[in-house]
């Protein structure tokens, strides 16, 4: 059976899925991998101007928050590392970092939110399993 080294969970901080992260915190100690739980701050469309302080404070929030949740939902024995990334399209930004990282496996949740730009172009998800360099795991919404 394949060893995980290194398992990259994406998450949405504004759709937290607690099973998704209890998911891939038990696949990490089963499989004694390392965790990485990542979270993309969607970036300011390029003709809008944001201060760069602003980016980066908004970026401690979320990395801050990232690791509060880490720590409630991950046991001590995993090792784990909280990342907080800025990119669009949001899974280019995951395959990238996946690359980067040598990722093994990356798991992701599936949320039912039709917003345009998932109609027209298809879910992160979808986008991330059809790209990826390594395995993906689907957890579905229930």
């Amino acid at each position: 059976m394949k060893r995980f080294k290194k398992i990259l969970l994406g998450i949405d901080l504004n759709h937290f899925s607690k099973e998704a992260m209890e998911f891939a915190a038990e696949t990490a100690k089963l499989r004694h991998s390392k965790l990485i739980v990542m979270y993309v701050h969607r970036s300011p469309l390029k003709n809008i101007a944001v201060s760069k302080n602003t980016t980066q404070k908004e970026i401690e929030k979320y990395k801050s928050e990232l690791i509060k949740l880490c720590e409630k939902y991950i046991s001590k024995s995993v090792n784990w590392e909280a990342v907080v990334l800025e990119g669009r399209p949001i899974y280019q930004t995951i395959i990238r970092a996946a690359k980067k990282l040598q990722s093994d496996l990356i798991i992701v949740g599936e949320h039912d939110r039709h917003q345009l730009d998932e109609i027209l172009l298809g879910s992160n998800a979808e986008k991330i399993v059809r790209y990826a360099p390594c395995s993906v795991f689907v957890l579905r919404q229930i």
